[in-house]
């Protein structure tokens, strides 16, 4: 321990350093006797504690405390005074003096510099860790006003108690309105039933002192943000909680996740696409004919995909017409309000016709803006607004159009263009096959009338053969009595009533 020992009489200091070293064997001393020797003493600092008589004849205890609170503020110093001056310590006191001993009860010296020494450790303590808080808070708010994560605490009546400036940029609203907002106010009305619930939950089993010391509760809840819209956010809620263990108050972290449920539906869409190409084939497996796979194809579009309209149009021998071919049962309608039905020809505009017949889809995302085909007009009046047009082609040689249109604007994603073209590979394949198998049972009825007829020829042959050889044999038999007939009547010299049949013969 090193003590600067403020004390213009040798004598004093002496009897100071005999009763402090009885005490405190280690102590060692630093003395000052005059005012140089106190600013070289301050000048060079490294002491623990500062013991200062009152009365100096170049200064007084007063002056000398000030000047080392100016210089260390939390180095404890000790007043020795005379009886009389009780006063002045006093003042010393209130000017931040640590504590005073008067000279005729100096035994009292070693308690005094233990408690002034106890209180300016306890002191620096205290100070390190307000230091280390305030260090931690710095921290924790640099990190809560630069995450990106909202974080913010609710009293237990759930109202905000604080809140991260990461709201602004999550749902629009700033730190004050935040603030001011109820649950009611802050989540949709599905989640916020379910949030109520769940921090209902944690503060009653946190009021009972049955919870979880470091339980934390992950909800997924849809915010409303300032523009109308609203956010998917996960939250994880944790308790707040006092020194005896009781749940204060609910901390939470929120994070803007909709970016992942975007994620997530186009994986449960695309999953759906699937399943309905997978239906699409099953179905067109156990069909042979070209209509009932383009109404298959038609129909489930329209109630699967879902469309609005859907249906195939096909492009005749000539490879320069359109013709409606089927149509599913919203598009009939719809068509037939603007009079036209399956079987009868489209009129596409050159660009559009060019683009299909090149092989590639065709994408309008807004028929208003293209009003001056009669196309787009008949569509308009529909209130159809986007559609696709995807190639069906067999040998890189384009047949026909699978077609998919809806009432929005842009209302097809490049997915579901991705899919209506893996569609249109398999009904061009299912429309190959179909007609694979049309033209095998052409051939096999035009073999089986050939055959017929071969088989009837055949029949002929036979029977003229029959009746040749039936013909020679009775010719064979006859002839000899004929031969003989005619031997008797040109032997006859006289009349006979046999004359007649032997002529007959």
């Amino acid at each position: 321990m090193k003590i600067l020992l403020v004390d213009d009489n040798p004598a004093d200091r002496e009897l100071v350093r005999r009763r402090l070293r009885a005490e405190f064997p280690d102590a060692t001393f630093t003395e000052v006797a005059r005012q140089g020797d106190l600013d070289q003493a301050l000048e060079q600092g490294d002491f623990d504690l500062v013991l200062t008589d009152y009365y100096l004849h170049w200064s007084d205890g007063l002056r000398v405390l000030a000047q080392v609170r100016e210089r260390y503020p939390c180095v404890p110093v000790l007043m020795l005074t005379d009886t009389g001056s009780e006063e002045v310590a006093a003042s010393g006191l209130r000017a931040g003096l640590n504590d005073y001993v008067l000279r005729r009860h100096l035994e009292r010296l070693p308690e005094a510099v233990r408690r002034c020494l106890e209180k300016a450790r306890l002191r620096m303590e205290r100070d390190e860790a307000i230091e280390q808080l305030l260090a931690s808070e710095a921290r924790y708010r640099l990190l809560a006003e630069n995450a990106s994560d909202i974080i913010f605490t609710l009293d237990m009546n759930l109202r905000f108690t604080s809140i991260s400036p990461a709201v602004t940029r999550t749902r629009g609203f700033t730190v004050e309105e935040a603030m001011a907002q109820t649950p009611a106010e802050a989540l949709a009305p599905e989640s916020l039933e379910v949030a109520m619930r769940v921090l209902q939950e944690e503060l009653e089993r946190g009021t009972r002192g049955n919870g979880e010391l470091f339980r934390t509760r992950v909800l997924e809840l849809e915010e409303t943000c300032k523009d109308g819209s609203t956010v998917w956010t996960e939250t994880a809620f944790s308790p707040l909680r006092d020194p005896d263990g009781r749940t204060v108050g609910i901390l939470g972290i929120t994070r803007d996740i909709s970016e992942r449920k975007k994620a997530e539906e186009e994986l449960l869409r695309n999953t759906a696409r699937v399943n309905l190409l997978n239906r699409i084939v099953r179905a067109d497996a156990e069909r042979q004919d070209l209509e009932s796979i383009f109404r298959t194809v038609s129909r489930q579009l329209e109630d699967e995909m879902p469309a609005d309209m859907a249906g195939i149009i096909l492009l005749d021998a000539d490879g320069q017409a359109f013709t409606l071919a089927v149509l599913g049962p919203r598009a009939r309608e719809r068509f037939a309000a603007v009079g036209l039905a399956e079987g009868m020809p489209l009129s596409l505009t050159k660009e559009t016709a060019a683009l299909l017949l090149r092989g590639q889809t065709v994408f309008i995302p807004d028929l208003e803006k293209q009003r001056a085909s009669y196309i787009a007009q008949s569509f308009a009046s529909m209130g159809i607004r986007s559609g696709v047009g995807v190639p069906l082609m067999v040998e890189e040689k384009v047949f026909g159009v699978l077609f998919a249109a809806r009432r929005e604007p842009n209302a097809f994603s490049s997915a579901e263009a991705t899919f209506l073209r893996a569609l249109a590979e398999h009904v061009s394949l299912a429309a190959h096959h179909a007609r694979l198998y049309q033209d095998l049972q052409a051939a096999y009825q035009e073999l089986r009338q050939t055959q017929q007829a071969v088989m009837e020829q055949e029949r002929l042959r036979a029977l003229g053969q029959m009746a040749s050889g039936i013909a020679h044999d009775v010719n064979n038999a006859i002839s000899p009595a004929i031969l003989y007939a005619k031997l008797l009547l040109r032997s006859l010299t006289f009349p006979t009533p046999f004359a007649p049949m032997w002529k007959r013969l």
